[in-house]
């Protein structure tokens, strides 16, 4: 029974990977995933999870919580603007379709959606860092980033973690402006977007600045963006080794009482 159920969380793992990866580049290339997948690999996933149960192979408490769990994650995460659409139908797929890790059979009171949740979390909290990195070498080589701007010290630094500035006719779904304008003493200023929804009106940002294109030079902030179903695609194969933010905290409390 033990091989079955490694067969059967095999082929799950493989078309999870193969359908995120698919999405993956479908939403980097064009920040759009047709629902038509979703249509189409959710009954497939299903199926193969419902054929697990019906052998006994995996519990319903276990299919149960893992569609729990990503369910309320998604949702929650959507309506507060950090995840799009397809990030969330990408979350619960996971949870529908790999209830289990492959590489470890036994059951935990935590489904393996939430490892790769937190995995990915780790891999975005990257991303920053090398944001960072890009600005102090523009900064080095004499680029003002916020030129034109009256900023707190506070604000620039977090505008140094999460921003880039780029030439205004590169803006685009990779490159979200982070900069609107707004009405002050009857004057349009610049005024910087310190979190950006993951739904953004990209149209009536582009509109607005256009009309004002005045206010800017050659350049302007941006927030790179890469869409979260990469992270979650690379999260899920990371995940086969563990919780790797579970580990990080464990090793963290093992050093401190050392």
């Amino acid at each position: 029974m033990i091989n079955m159920l490694q067969l059967l969380t095999w082929i799950q793992f493989i078309f999870t990977l193969t359908i995120l990866t698919y999405t993956s580049i479908s939403d980097w290339k064009k920040r759009e995933v047709p629902n038509q997948i979703w249509i189409f690999t959710y009954p497939i996933a299903c199926l193969i999870t419902l054929i697990g149960k019906i052998t006994e192979l995996i519990t319903l408490h276990t299919i149960l919580t893992s569609l729990l769990f990503s369910t309320i994650l998604g949702l929650t995460l959507f309506f507060a603007g950090l995840y799009g659409g397809a990030d969330v139908k990408a979350l619960l797929f996971i949870g529908l379709s790999l209830p289990l890790n492959p590489f470890n059979l036994t059951p935990t009171t935590l489904p393996f959606v939430f490892t790769v949740f937190c995995n990915a979390t780790l891999l975005c909290l990257v991303y920053p860092l090398a944001i960072f990195i890009l600005n102090l070498k523009d900064t080095l080589r004499g680029k003002n980033m916020f030129e034109g701007l009256e900023l707190s010290s506070k604000e620039k630094t977090w505008l140094f973690f999460t921003t880039r500035k780029i030439s205004k006719e590169k803006i685009s779904l990779k490159h979200l402006p982070a900069e609107t304008i707004e009405n002050k003493k009857e004057k349009p200023v610049r005024k910087t977007l310190h979190f950006i929804q993951a739904e953004t009106d990209l149209t009536t940002q582009l509109k607005i600045i256009k009309e004002n294109k005045e206010l800017y030079k050659t350049e302007i902030l941006t927030t790179p963006t890469i869409p979260s179903i990469c992270f979650f695609t690379i999260a899920l194969i990371t995940g086969t080794l563990g919780n790797l933010l579970i580990f990080l905290i464990t090793t963290l409390q093992n050093i401190i009482h050392i």
